[in-house]
């Protein structure tokens, strides 16, 4: 595990007016050509959580916590600001070599796992014992 830091951090999505909904939308932007329209997913965010540590990144519906595990997983790469796995910067790191497990919303959970045996997957894969992958959990 790695401690894991991010130092100002953005993402923002250009969108058609059309398909975004004032209730999902954050603060505008302009994006780098000068068009309004930009939503900011992420916005200057500074975090670090330290090597070892279990976090829960919680909050409502389109308020960035998606899209700051995909930038930590290197499954978004379209970001401004600096991202470190202890002081390693993730910018040029492929997705497969980082060794992030994410447990996505709804349509990849396991069904056949409860909630505590699609948190505890990631655990096995990565060897970790399980009185250790249930005390983080737990803790979780």
């Amino acid at each position: 595990m790695a401690t894991i830091r991010f130092e100002g951090v953005s993402r923002r999505f250009t969108a058609s007016t059309s398909s975004l909904r004032p209730a999902d939308m954050g603060r505008n932007f302009d994006d780098e050509n000068g068009a309004s329209g930009a939503v900011a997913a992420l916005d200057n965010v500074h975090l670090t959580i330290p090597n070892g540590q279990t976090m829960a990144i919680v909050g409502p519906s389109g308020c960035g916590k998606s899209t700051l595990l995909r930038v930590a997983a290197g499954l978004d790469g379209e970001y401004t600001g600096n991202l470190y796995f202890d002081d390693r910067p993730m910018q040029d790191v492929p997705a497969k070599d980082r060794h992030i497990g994410m447990v996505f919303q709804n349509y990849a959970l396991y069904p056949h796992f409860e909630g505590q045996g699609n948190l505890s997957f990631f655990f096995r894969v990565r060897k970790i014992a399980d009185a250790e992958a249930e005390e983080r959990i737990r803790i979780t």
